[in-house]
């Protein structure tokens, strides 16, 4: 396999500090935290790092980011999470998704701008337009920005404060695609037959779907998309764990490359959040320029105040 790796497990020692590396199937990812979460310039020192070099094509980025709560050891779909926790089965849930792609269709074309509207049988772009408004889709949102991706790990949300840490997930994007290639998407006229009816929907999902994992990039990205360097993994495995699914293709390749450190976890120290809030408004990286919009604006004074606030606070003696 002709793809160098360029994260081991020495670099994020090096960089970071604790590592706990693959022990099984069932947690097949690197866990890291940083082991000096005050130091905030040693931190943007690593981070840099693992910086992405530019590229035209989101699904070239070398490596792939993703924030989320520090205690969640998955990385399961919205819809995926929301049906195994009510304890569907998996025919059910297929039929479940059939329906809700098929609601949004007939609906969005109301509210979408004719040259925004995907072709009938383009289930990839109704799919990431579904992700897109909120509606719980078999997609997972990932971002080729760590700093993007730090954003969202230490924001501060509705009714909670700091107490709980944040985590990043990552992994290099070409050794998984080179791995997956076998299991490489149908093009999308295969796909319209398989989209055609909810029985064709169903039997791909029960009998034919492949535990592949994609990159996927719409043709027509959003503008939040472009700002936050977004894009969406997705397989044709119904009810599945990205989590799993990267990790076990990447456990394969360190069996041949053994400091390689496949899928990562890096953990975010609840008591860092305050200070790499700081440290992201001062780069830009902040909800005006992530959310274009009266949304974001609105959203970047809360966290100048909240800046501002901490900045009068009195000092301890």
């Amino acid at each position: 396999m002709g793809e160098q790796c360029m994260v081991t497990d020495d670099l994020l020692s090096d960089l970071f500090g604790e590592i706990r590396r693959p022990d099984d199937d069932k947690s097949p990812w690197t866990e890291v935290r940083y082991a000096e979460p005050l130091d905030m310039h040693k931190f943007v020192d690593s981070v840099e790092k693992l910086a992405n070099m530019p590229r035209l094509s989101p699904e070239n980025a070398a490596l792939l980011f993703r924030a989320q709560g520090s205690k969640l050891p998955y990385l399961k779909p919205k819809l995926w999470e929301q049906l195994q926790k009510d304890g569907i089965a998996k025919e059910d849930a297929l039929r479940i998704e059939f329906d809700t792609i098929s609601y949004f269709k007939a609906r969005a074309r109301t509210y979408l701008d004719p040259r925004l509207i995907p072709q009938e049988h383009d289930v990839g772009e109704w799919l990431a337009l579904m992700q897109h408004y909120g509606a719980p889709t078999r997609m997972l949102d990932w971002t080729t920005s760590l700093n993007v991706a730090l954003y969202f790990a230490v924001a501060r949300r509705e009714g909670s404060g700091d107490s709980e840490d944040g985590a990043v997930w990552f992994f290099e994007t070409g050794i998984l695609l080179d791995l997956m290639k076998e299991m490489k998407p149908y093009l999308k006229e295969q796909y319209a037959q398989i989209c055609a009816d909810r029985e064709s929907f169903v039997a791909f999902g029960l009998n034919r779907a492949r535990p592949n994992v994609w990159a996927y990039y719409p043709d027509l990205p959003t503008d939040r998309m472009l700002a936050q360097g977004g894009i969406l993994t997705f397989s044709e495995q119904p009810l599945c764990d990205h989590a799993l699914l990267i990790g076990q293709a990447l456990l394969h390749y360190r069996k041949e490359h053994p400091k390689f450190s496949g899928l990562v976890k890096l953990v975010i120290p609840a008591e860092a959040k305050a200070a790499l809030r700081e440290y992201l408004i001062k780069i830009d990286v902040h909800a005006s320029t992530l959310f274009p919009g009266l949304d974001g604006i609105g959203n970047t004074i809360r966290e100048m105040i909240e800046l501002e606030t901490k900045a009068h606070l009195p000092r301890a003696s």
